[in-house]
């Protein structure tokens, strides 16, 4: 069975005649671009081929804004700055923070979908005051979620929750505005105003490619929907989507095929139907009965040695034939070190939390020597805490002494 990647090179080839140089292709990440290029040079059978240029969405929305994408930290201190302008508030940044993230994640929203600002605050200040004549109009799930937002609340205090959520929601029009604005002055962006303003100011004359090839995209938001709509009336746009029929079928309707009903269906797929009745053909699946998550992942080494010995050795030597798929990512580590010598590359299509790192359980251990080790009254260091510290791998490295000085004390 040929992988979608295989299909859309062949596609792409057949299309342009090899000459990709003019061409962009646009994935909703970055990490298919790692596997589209060797499809195309089996493809081109071994000739010099000139590749299309790689990028993702967001690399392709920052390439056509002027603006910079603003860091998580920044924007939400710069909302801080706009907040406290025009609300004439004296809340402290620490009780801000965490509901000012959660604005930005709304204004972010609010751009990728295209949403008139001004209509969409004043909408919901009319549905608060309608609450506010109305008696009470907290349901239990609604009073959670106000929670987020309002420190000490309680059912009792509903008219001082009133009078704090109106006088918010009042000036919500103008802090979205004024945030914009400011964010606009230092040259930065959150990434949905990014989006906005590059559909707002598309200058489809001065775009660097001559087609754009979108591939594997699924959900759309308003503004991704708009820029693949105007690319293609400019015929500078081609698609490939990825999905099997059985989620697709008009007599079959399931919500997980509903997007891309929609997707199909507004822009056409370049690869035929028949590609994509993976569900259909039958598999071969066996089920290995492991009573805890640890015994799952040593049972990889066995599980590998076993296909390399029915498949010969190249069976693993091609990292995109072969996937695991974990469960959980705190079994990365132990997967990793259950691996046989024999595999020389893998995929591995997870993150890896900073958390489990050997430098944070290091940077942990130092910080906990400094405070909870440290006795003031005293000027000495606990016992457990610096040995905890010169137990660490890290300090092993660092100094050839560390292990001769934990014996001694």
């Amino acid at each position: 069975m040929e992988s979608f990647l295989q299909l859309v090179a062949r596609d792409l080839y057949a299309l342009s005649g090899g000459d990709l140089s003019r061409t962009a292709v646009v994935f909703p990440g970055k990490r298919a671009a790692l596997f589209l290029n060797p499809h195309l040079a089996r493809e081109a059978g071994g000739r010099p081929l000139w590749a299309p240029s790689y990028t993702s969405i967001s690399e392709l929305m920052a390439q056509l804004s002027p603006l910079q994408m603003g860091d998580g930290l920044q924007l939400v201190c710069e909302l801080y700055q706009v907040y406290r302008q025009e609300t004439g508030t004296d809340e402290p940044i620490d009780d801000f923070y965490f509901w000012g993230e959660l604005l930005v994640a709304d204004f972010d929203d609010i751009d990728k979908n295209l949403v008139n600002a001004d209509q969409l605050f004043a909408n919901l200040h009319d549905l608060k005051v309608i609450g506010e004549r109305g008696g009470s109009f907290l349901d239990e799930e609604q009073e959670a979620a106000i929670r987020h937002f309002f420190q000490d609340f309680s059912v009792e205090r509903q008219t001082v929750l009133r009078e704090r959520f109106l006088s918010l929601w009042v000036k919500m029009g103008s802090i979205y505005h004024h945030y914009r604005q400011r964010l606009r002055q230092l040259g930065i962006a959150y990434e949905g105003m990014m989006y906005r303003d590059v559909l707002d100011n598309l200058n489809l004359d001065a775009l660097p490619y001559d087609r754009y090839a979108f591939v594997g995209f699924n959900v759309l938001s308003r503004v991704e929907h708009q820029l693949f709509s105007r690319l293609q009336q400019a015929g500078r746009a081609i698609f490939y989507w990825d999905y099997d029929a059985s989620y697709v079928n008009p007599d079959q309707a399931d919500d997980a095929g509903r997007f891309m009903c929609a997707n199909l269906k507004d822009f056409p797929n370049r690869l035929p139907d028949e590609h994509f009745h993976h569900l259909d053909r039958p598999k071969q699946v066996t089920y290995i009965s492991a009573p805890t998550e640890n015994a799952q992942a040593r049972y990889v080494a066995p599980w590998t040695r076993q296909l390399l010995a029915s498949e010969g050795s190249d069976a693993l030597s091609r990292p995109t034939d072969t996937a695991i798929v974990l469960c959980n990512e705190n079994l990365l580590l132990p997967v990793l070190h259950a691996l046989p010598t024999e595999v020389r590359d893998i995929n591995i299509t997870m993150g890896f939390p900073l958390i489990q790192t050997m430098a944070y359980s290091f940077l942990q251990t130092l910080l906990t020597l400094q405070t909870d080790g440290y006795q003031a009254g005293t000027g000495r260091y606990r016992l457990e805490a610096v040995t905890a510290t010169l137990r660490h791998p890290y300090l092993q490295r660092l100094s050839p002494v560390a292990g001769e000085l934990r014996a001694q004390l």
